[in-house]
């Protein structure tokens, strides 16, 4: 067992990072985009529902002489995902720490058989693995915290500061979307980059007053890219493409160019 316990520091710090496989299997929640400085926790719900994924084109119907439709154009509309997903008060969601020898003796002192017995080397490793965890949640809580504070003033919304667990995603969510927050969306499909919540709906229905149904629509982003061009660059292009045109005098004057047509003076009939 003391050669087991070593492990376990590093088994707790790896799964409380916020690196994880992307697999159908694991979700690693809804990733809010900080492209300035630490990446805040991922959003995860308790209990996962729907997910869909939806693309759609627009694509032109031209009527032509013959009453046909032809199609020869094709706009592809930015990617949307949906995800349903339920929070509770109270949930089975197993919280992801090792508690110290202390606090296991702490819980169960009556019962001899199951207070554990560690070596000091095994205890060291125990107290490592939890005081990781601990700064890792405290780490979290900062991140929280800091990126609650982007809420802009002037907002008419009451947010108290005792809070469930209901209230505390709510916020979460309400403060990404009031601050245009960029997502990466995790599906059973692929990973979506760039994704805004266009649509966020927390119901709780008549029977329940400790379970909300969030449902989240993420729209894709797409930046278009400005060029500028300066003063000189400007009046360069312009007299390149416009130029100057110069008349060129060959001689020809009125009576000369009215002989040449008419046939000479001598051939201008006379009038009747």
């Amino acid at each position: 067992m003391s050669n087991f316990l070593p492990d376990i520091s590093t088994t707790v710090q790896s799964v409380t990072t916020s690196v994880a496989l992307v697999t159908p299997q694991t979700n690693v929640g809804y990733q809010p985009q900080n492209p300035e400085g630490p990446q805040p926790p991922s959003l995860l719900f308790h209990y996962e529902g729907e997910n869909v994924a939806h693309l759609q084109s627009d694509i032109t119907d031209h009527f032509i002489e013959d009453n046909t439709a032809i199609q020869d154009q094709i706009s592809l509309k930015p990617e949307k995902v949906t995800v349903h997903g339920f929070i509770g008060e109270l949930n089975d969601i197993f919280p992801v720490s090792i508690p110290n020898n202390g606090q296991i003796e702490a819980i169960v002192p009556n019962v001899a058989a199951f207070v554990p017995q560690f070596t000091a080397a095994g205890q060291d490793a125990i107290n490592q693995a939890a005081a990781a965890y601990k700064t890792e949640q405290n780490a979290q809580n900062t991140l929280v915290s800091a990126w609650g504070a982007l809420s802009r003033a002037g907002q008419n919304t009451v947010i108290g500061s005792s809070q469930g667990l209901q209230q505390a995603v709510f916020q979460q969510f309400y403060l990404y979307w009031r601050n245009r927050v960029l997502f990466t969306i995790q599906t059973p499909w692929a990973v979506f980059l760039n994704m805004a919540i266009e649509e966020l709906r927390a119901t709780q229905d008549e029977s329940t007053r400790v379970i909300t149904d969030f449902y989240v629509s993420f729209k894709m982003m797409r930046f278009s890219t400005t060029f500028l061009q300066t003063p000189g660059q400007a009046n360069l292009q312009s007299s390149a493409n416009l130029g100057q045109t110069h008349p060129v005098n060959d001689g020809t004057t009125v009576t000369s160019a009215t002989n040449t047509v008419g046939g000479g003076t001598d051939s201008i009939p006379p009038p009747p």
